[in-house]
């Protein structure tokens, strides 16, 4: 089954304000990130490969995702970043930064936090697209990681002791 293609959001205005802004930046000498595109929904993939090999993120938000655009001529590979409505701007593989709280471990738990962390921060930065989520890890997440389905009951779990907690306060 192919990955669905993640669609742009109303959220396009602003990431590209700011992808301005860091290039503005970086060509004035500030030490920032370089950045060649944005994709705000997409990284599965490549989180599931990140879990495949035993690696926890321990910080896995969209923010901590960059767009890589793809070679001239090149062919994207299953399950990578696509968007940009055939214009080709947000097309490229997903890199994922920032592993300052990362960790190596096999546990579901360890992993399904990650996941839940990551649903949390695109619920609340991209909630015109939040059910892309479900989609994106439904179709990638489980193409990527063959133990996609245990991680997934156990994000299950994680997601019930966070509605308990936000309800007691």
């Amino acid at each position: 089954m192919a990955s669905p293609r993640p669609r742009r959001t109303p959220d396009a205005p602003r990431i590209l304000a700011e992808a301005r802004v860091l290039a503005r930046c970086r060509r004035a000498g500030v030490p920032v990130p370089a950045v060649y595109a944005v994709d705000e929904a997409a990284g599965w993939s490549a989180v599931g490969r990140m879990h495949g090999v035993g690696v926890v993120h321990g910080d896995l938000t969209t923010s901590n995702m960059m767009l890589r655009p793809w070679e001239k001529g090149r062919e994207p590979a299953n399950g990578h970043a696509g968007g940009g409505g055939g214009d080709g701007l947000l097309d490229g593989d997903i890199v994922i930064i920032d592993f300052g709280l990362a960790s190596q471990s096999t546990s579901d738990e360890d992993r399904a936090v990650d996941l839940y962390v990551l649903e949390r921060a695109f619920a609340s930065t991209h909630s015109r697209a939040e059910g892309l989520f479900t989609a994106m890890l439904e179709s990638s997440y489980k193409e990527t990681f063959k133990q996609a389905p245990v991680v997934l009951k156990k994000l299950e779990e994680v997601r019930m002791r966070g509605r308990k907690r936000s309800m007691i306060g």
